[in-house]
């Protein structure tokens, strides 16, 4: 993802499908959307005991973490605990990487976003049930981002009828919400 992000900041005619809107990424941008809503967190193994009612730290303290190298779970996490933190912290390159050692037991925890690590257990055929989101840093939204050379009409009319996809059209919800169940 890191690559495709500098990619995209190379190529203002590009667009990037899917990104969390951080502040330092804002103006590089156009944003269409949101298209999805995601959780920011700290994924474990369902087995992997996690005390409830503490603090990010506290429950970080004793495990084994992998983060993503320049991720906005990353960057989130190391905004909430600071530089100085003294934890085991390893660094990976790909969210495959990060998955990989939770699934092999070399990391207690995974901090990364939901739906992509989802996407990962089921196409791996995996038992999704196996693992959870222990902890939440951040509840947010994915969006498409447009280069700023892409015509603001363009995006203007991308971004009506992604709303318009999101409108009710009877008993069953907007088309959107019956595209998104289907790969929820």
């Amino acid at each position: 993802w890191n690559k495709m992000y500098e990619e995209a900041l190379k190529h203002p005619k590009a667009y990037l499908m899917t990104a969390v809107k951080l502040k330092d990424r804002e103006p590089h941008f156009y944003w269409l959307g949101p298209v999805a809503t995601v959780r920011l967190g700290v994924i474990t193994k369902r087995a992997t005991p996690v005390a409830s009612g503490k603090s990010l730290m506290e429950i970080l303290r004793p495990m084994r973490i992998a983060t993503i190298k320049e991720t906005s779970s990353e960057k989130l996490l190391f905004q909430e605990i600071g530089e100085h933190h003294g934890l085991n912290i390893i660094r990976v390159s790909t969210p495959i990487q990060g998955y990989k050692m939770l699934e092999y037991g070399r990391v207690d925890a995974v901090v990364y976003t939901d739906v992509p690590f989802v996407y990962h257990l089921i196409t791996e055929g995996q038992d999704v049930s196996q693992y959870r989101m222990a902890y939440v840093i951040l509840n947010t939204d994915y969006y498409i981002c447009a280069g700023k050379e892409i015509p603001k009409e363009q995006i203007q009319i991308m971004q009506t009828q992604l709303n318009r996809l999101k409108e009710p059209d009877g008993d069953k919800g907007s088309l959107y919400d019956r595209m998104m169940a289907q790969v929820s």
